[in-house]
């Protein structure tokens, strides 16, 4: 996940922030997940976002109060697999299409190193941005995340790595 540093000087240099509109991206991952040997598909809006926001309030977790507070939506996806070559890098396209053909979605970074292939989109509402999606496929790995509402880009990566608080508080 070489080009992930390379999102994170971007996110270092840049701090944008978010105004909260639901985006609405088919988020349909059937084809890739089939082969994958491991998955985490987690998806966090509306009342399963306020539980969330609830959680970290009664834990008194203000730094990830203050990160979740202001945004709307929330979706990570990743498929591991055992093999190159189990999933098509066609897989994607129509999510790629979608947000290219989409009014406001406009691709900011595009690497490819090798076997990895790296797309960062930034949705705008007028002049102000309002959603983020990140597109990294490796030979055996795909990662998709989506988020939507009032956050600097800055945040993303502790935003990313709050999935194992996730996963405990699901537990929970």
């Amino acid at each position: 996940m070489k080009t992930l540093a390379a999102f994170a000087l971007l996110a270092a240099l840049v701090s944008v922030p978010a105004k909260a509109q639901k985006l609405n991206l088919d988020l349909n991952f059937d084809a890739i997940a089939k082969n994958a040997k491991e998955k985490t598909e987690l998806s966090l809006d509306g009342p399963l976002l306020d539980s969330l926001r609830q959680k970290l309030a009664k834990a008194g977790d203000k730094d990830h109060q203050a990160l979740f507070a202001s945004i709307d939506q929330i979706s990570v996806h990743n498929y591991e697999f055992e093999n190159a070559g189990e999933y098509s890098d066609s897989d994607l396209d129509p999510l790629r299409k979608q947000v290219a053909g989409s009014a406001g979605w406009s691709r900011v970074l595009n690497v490819k190193e090798g076997t990895e292939d790296t797309q960062i989109y930034v949705s705008m509402q007028g002049d102000k941005p309002n959603g983020f999606l990140l597109i990294n496929a490796e030979a055996k790995e795909v990662n998709v995340i989506l988020v939507a509402g009032s956050i600097q880009l800055a945040q993303l990566k502790e935003l990313i790595n709050s999935t194992i608080k996730f996963k405990e508080l699901a537990q929970e």
